[in-house]
């Protein structure tokens, strides 16, 4: 039995962003013809033409570290995407196997390392378990972002225990995943208070909109920044005027170190990002903030440095949650297919409002 789909709809080569040794993202990513990637008949994967990815800024970060040596395999960026079903095989599940259905979900991290699979192209042949079928409501440029982001902030409220009556910080609340960690901690797990920071009047209403109660611009917060702030606001009451939760999307390592002035000495701190880059966030601040001993000067806080893996499972509690209407997507920017590099200068710029997306093809 062949493929679900006529074989000549699909072309012998595709667009794709690609590089094949490690740099700058302007330095080594090209707009390359490449073929098509082939689907094996003996598995239950799917060929799935991209329509919209979603920008991450670890991605980014990782471009000038990896590979270590040049490679003859091109390396296509991005994981998270939406598409339709272009092929698949006999033993695909069947709610997978009709060409045209609607998909969003996000490449293995494994595919992208070992054979240079990535979402920024116009096919890519992945496992049924990596995606769901798109909400028929759910415009493609708002579900592009939506399993990375929102499984990533879905793990971050358990990892942290936030619970009906929590007071939680989130740090850097108006990006990509920092809009969808304020909704979930708020409307989801019920936060009594949600405190966040953003940067002028455009990030105060946006973070606002979320669900937070308090907008700090970091900006704005005086001698010692946004910790001494902190430290003065929730600090003075004892233990229990402080947080029960930090949630950092950014990656600022002094956020933690300060921390035992205004978290809990139960709280939890969890972070996501490598503001410091991603062998000091690695190799040393990780390290250092889960291991050193206190009596060496450690911050006797609980630290997390989440990874996210993904599951089919959270995916359907996000549709879930977008369905009922509990879970807003929050786009930044979109930009066409051959704009990528200028859709990487908005991610990096930190002034981007939520997702950065490149439109790849026409649905």
């Amino acid at each position: 039995m062949s493929t679900t789909s006529t074989p000549s709809t699909i072309p012998d080569r595709m667009k794709a962003w690609s590089y094949n040794h490690r740099g700058p993202v302007h330095k080594v990513l090209q707009l390359s013809s490449l073929p098509t990637p082939h689907l094996p008949q003996d598995s239950p994967n799917i060929l799935v033409r991209i329509t919209h990815a979603s920008l991450t800024p670890s991605i980014a970060h990782l471009m000038p570290i990896l590979p270590f040596l040049r490679s003859s395999r091109p390396f296509i960026p991005e994981l998270s995407f939406t598409g339709t079903i272009a092929a698949a095989t006999p033993t695909t599940p069947p709610h997978l196997s009709t060409p045209g259905t609607r998909v969003f979900g996000i490449i293995p991290i494994s595919a992208q390392l070992l054979h240079g699979a990535g979402a920024l192209a116009e096919y890519v042949v992945t496992t049924p378990t990596s995606v769901s079928v798109c909400p028929a409501d759910l415009a493609p440029e708002d579900a592009a972002g939506l399993d990375g982001n929102g499984q990533t902030a879905l793990l971050m409220c358990r990892n942290a225990n936030v619970r009906a009556g929590s007071r939680v910080f989130v740090n850097g609340a108006t990006g990509g995943v920092g809009t969808v960690v304020v909704q979930m901690a708020k409307r989801v797990f019920g936060a009594a208070e949600v405190v966040a920071t953003g940067s002028g009047e455009e990030g105060f209403a946006l973070a606002k909109a979320m669900g937070a109660d308090r907008v700090v611009d970091y900006r704005e917060c005086g001698p010692g920044g946004i910790t001494a702030w902190l430290a003065d606001e929730y600090g003075r009451g004892g233990d229990e005027g402080k947080f029960d939760a930090v949630l950092d999307c950014v990656g600022t390592q002094a956020l933690f170190e300060s921390s035992p002035e205004y978290l809990k000495e139960d709280g939890v701190f969890v972070s996501v990002g490598a503001m410091e880059g991603v062998f000091t966030t690695l190799f040393w601040n990780l390290p250092k903030n889960r291991w050193w001993p206190k009596i060496l000067g450690g911050t006797p806080r609980k630290f997390i440095f989440q990874q996210t893996p993904i599951t089919p499972e959270r995916r359907e509690e996000l549709v879930k949650l977008v369905q009922a209407g509990n879970l807003k997507r929050v786009v930044d920017s979109v930009f066409d297919m051959e704009d990528a590099l200028k859709a990487y200068d908005r991610l990096l710029s930190q002034r981007a409002k939520g997702k950065v997306i490149v439109k790849i093809q026409d649905v």
